[in-house]
């Protein structure tokens, strides 16, 4: 159906101390991976969400960081993951100039 297409969000720290994300855990389905990278560990982290495209869905679930070092154990993001089915675009002939 398509080629796999992601997004990712970018996650600052701006208190004093550094906050580590530990966990990650999602319930989106098998179809869709969420993936963490330390940026700048303890102060940046970005998470990507990424689908193989291989039917068109929808999913609508949460993302859950699992924290040490933040005045909470966990954060959790709301996630919208939508596939489409591809546009079909129908090429029509460019008339001849007489």
């Amino acid at each position: 159906m398509g080629k796999p297409v992601g997004k990712a969000i970018t996650l600052t720290n701006s208190l004093s101390d550094p906050i580590k994300i530990n966990r990650v855990s999602h319930n989106l389905g098998e179809e869709v991976k969420v993936k963490l990278e330390a940026v700048t560990p303890g102060r940046t982290y970005k998470v990507t969400v990424q689908t193989l495209a291989g039917k068109a869905f929808r999913k609508v679930g949460r993302i859950r960081l699992g924290l040490k070092g933040a005045p909470v154990k966990e954060f959790i993001m709301k996630a919208y993951v939508i596939v489409r089915e591809p546009k079909r675009v129908i090429k029509k002939p460019i008339p001849k100039k007489p």
